[in-house]
């Protein structure tokens, strides 16, 4: 039997959603950073495929698992709609175990060409090409698996636990990134395949591909415990032209600006992500480079200094003849290992910021979507990202980088949680997994942009310092070439650099979009532990055309509360008694009001001229299919508002929302320095309909209610 939208988190629905998408993520994570480490060291430091460096892979495996978002996400939002979003849960966690047997036959191919079934060079190729294929198939499994897992969070959850079970489930899955970065790190070193004299040696790394395939059985499993969904949209035509649902699905989303606030807002999140995470794996690769070449030159000049003393290079007294030309240079394999782990745990170090931060997103939205947090979020990654290019060093994985990674994946979490939120609630019932998928489609975008953007530097960067280098590796020695890396170490603080000033642009251009983007987090801060806020009805407020918000708040400090209940870009008429003095917080808050657009008046002075000078703000902000919000309170003419609203409707056919705006008495037990109020939304009239019920709900009293 169905189950219907629960109030609670603790059903086995939810809980068994959260299991496998944890399970899928870890094995995501443990693919994509082990391919990356595999490929290198296949194609580059064994097979030297020609064409192919340590970039060239940091470039293609994050490629690998964008591109099927790109490819597929049309598709894949037909058939969440279509489907029960549960049962494609469950298939995609079936094929998730196929896909884990696929890349652990490919991890074996080694110990296959070892046992002499194969020439080794042939076999190390195929099985890099198998582990990167796979880090392409786990992409196409999340390209069908993510349309299902958000779409169907609305079906399964009630909307007053919608932000919290979002926080929840976001940061369950980073925390999987966490292990499964680190996972991947941790074992592949000591499991890896290794090179001596030129012959490779297998390693064990089937090992990690039996894990992997059998957590993806576990998650399998797992799927299998949640209730029955049904298919949102079942008659819908299934087409496999992508070009037609993606279209219908971008005029559904550009008719709504707060849908065109969620998709942008998260693509941009998924870019930043990705391109972060690239920054970090070339900044690993090169560094680990680095410590090769400093081990060699360490080790040249302890022999040197031995064959010039007249001693054996292993401590004896005579060298052998010869020995000056077959000393050979051997790096440590553990200096490998231990950067390979370096650079999953600074990986996994945004993961587990971002886990906190989207269980923090989803604690402090409490029961309504806290748009206030995005701004906030935005703020502390362009300044995290701007410390870590400052504290980003030659390879130490020093405290104040581990901090800024950190502190950026936090400030992701409380970015990222709120738009998804946004997109699952304001997505039509009938098209949520579309819209999801769009979404993936725009973010698969994004990401190829970004993936582009790393090239584009990265190979304009080194080709500045290769020529410098070249000049000096003409010498002929290491010490050359350890200069070159260690400038080369420098391009890692340069993308540091560019993702926060990236990150500054975005927030100017929400800002441009959403005059009061900022606003809402000066009305949230205001608000947090002063006042605890309960929506009614909310959905009764249109999310596109024009519409004109009355509400019976009666200064700005509770105007700004009523902007919490939208999630849309309002021009605020705020009619308020005269104010005494202010202190620096007020002044603050009303520099920020003004500068979004805001209008307060002193009731007192509230006149027909007065309202006519606005009338001109206030058709635009309704032409731009805004909110026009007029709060009055008691002490306004509202004989002077009616005819201001009447005159506004006369040239736009505007809807109008009454918003009720309920201040409750401390009750018994309630924390006396918290201010309870209800906020409820009647229902909208039409541009034809008389505005008379819109001023009989707000002269409502709340017992009457």
């Amino acid at each position: 039997m169905a189950e219907g939208p629960s109030p609670t988190l603790k059903t086995p629905t939810y809980l068994g959603l959260v299991f496998s998408q944890f399970l899928a993520g870890f094995n995501d994570q443990a693919t994509h950073i082990i391919a990356v480490f595999y490929a290198s060291d296949m194609l580059v430091r064994y097979a030297k495929v020609p064409w192919i460096d340590e970039k060239t892979v940091v470039f293609i495996v994050p490629a690998c698992f964008v591109a099927p978002f790109f490819l597929f996400s049309p598709l894949a939002g037909v058939l969440a709609d279509k489907y029960s979003k549960r049962n494609i849960v469950v298939f995609w966690k079936m094929a998730e175990v196929a896909m884990m047997g696929l890349a652990m036959v490919g991890f074996l191919l080694p110990t296959l060409a070892a046992a002499g079934w194969g020439e080794p060079r042939t076999m190390a190729i195929w099985s890099a090409a198998i582990a990167i294929g796979s880090v392409f198939l786990m992409g196409t499994h999340s390209a069908f698996f993510v349309p299902a897992k958000y779409g169907i969070m609305p079906e399964i959850l009630h909307p007053a636990v919608l932000s919290k079970g979002n926080g929840f489930l976001e940061g369950s899955s980073f925390l999987a990134q966490i292990i499964g970065t680190s996972f991947g790190g941790l074992l592949y070193g000591p499991l890896k395949p290794t090179f001596e004299s030129g012959e490779l040696v297998a390693g064990s790394t089937w090992i990690i591909g039996l894990v992997l395939f059998l957590l993806a059985v576990i998650g399998a499993v797992a799927s299998m415990f949640m209730g029955r969904v049904p298919p949102a949209a079942r008659d819908r035509a299934l087409t496999f032209n992508p070009l037609a649902p993606l279209a219908n699905n971008l005029s559904v989303v550009r008719r709504s600006k707060p849908l065109i606030l969620a998709v942008i807002g998260i693509a941009f999140f998924t870019s930043m992500v990705l391109y972060l995470r690239q920054t970090l794996l070339y900044e690993g690769e090169t560094s680990k480079d680095l410590q090769a070449a400093r081990a060699r030159a360490h080790q040249a000049k302890t022999v040197f200094d031995r064959l010039l003393h007249g001693e054996r290079p292993d401590g004896a007294e005579n060298p052998p003849p010869g020995a000056e030309e077959t000393a050979a240079f051997v790096p440590d394999a553990s200096e490998a290992q231990q950067a390979e782990m370096r650079v999953a745990m600074l990986v996994a170090f945004i993961g587990m910021g971002v886990g906190i931060g989207s269980w923090l997103a989803g604690y402090l939205s409490g029961a309504k979507i806290e748009l206030g947090l995005v701004p906030i979020g935005g703020v502390f990654i362009a300044a995290a990202a701007a410390a870590l290019a400052a504290a980003t060093n030659d390879g130490g994985s020093t405290w104040p980088t581990v901090i800024c990674l950190i502190l950026v994946g936090v400030s992701a979490g409380l970015y990222i949680v709120p738009l998804y939120t946004l997109l699952q609630d304001r997505a039509p019932k009938q098209s949520k997994g579309s819209l999801v998928a769009t979404s993936n489609f725009l973010n698969s975008t994004a990401g190829l942009a970004a993936v582009a953007i790393f090239l584009l530097v990265t190979t304009v960067f080194e080709g500045t310092m290769q020529a410098s280098r070249s000049v000096l590796e003409s010498l002929g020695t290491d010490d050359e070439k350890i200069v070159g890396l260690e400038r080369k170490m420098f391009i890692p603080r340069l993308l540091f650099l560019t993702a926060a000033v990236t990150t500054i642009g975005m927030l100017v251009y929400l800002r441009r979009r959403i005059p009061d983007f900022f606003l809402r987090s000066v009305a949230w801060m205001r608000n947090y532990g002063r006042v605890k806020l309960s929506l009614h009805q909310v959905h009764n407020l249109p999310g596109t055309g024009p519409v004109i918000l009355l509400t019976n708040a009666g200064t700005l400090g509770e105007a700004l509360q009523v902007v919490s209940a939208t999630d849309r870009a309002c021009k605020f008429i705020v009619v308020e008694p005269a104010a005494a003095g202010a202190d620096s917080a007020e002044r603050i808050t009303r520099f920020v009001a003004r500068r979004a657009g805001y209008v307060t008046l002193v009731a007192e002075r509230a006149n027909a001229t007065t309202f006519e000078t606005l009338r001109s703000d206030a058709l635009s902000a309704l032409r731009r299919e805004d909110i026009l919000a007029v709060a009055a309170g008691s002490a306004a003419d509202i004989a002077e508002i009616e005819r201001f609203v009447a005159a506004l409707r006369a040239e736009v056919a505007a809807t109008i929302v009454p918003l009720r705006y309920e201040p409750l008495v401390a009750q018994p037990g309630h924390d006396a320095r918290v201010k309870h109020v209800h906020l409820r939304v009647g229902h909208a009239i039409g541009p034809n309909e008389p505005p008379d019920a819109a001023w009989e709900f707000l002269a409502t009293t709340a017992a009457a209610a």
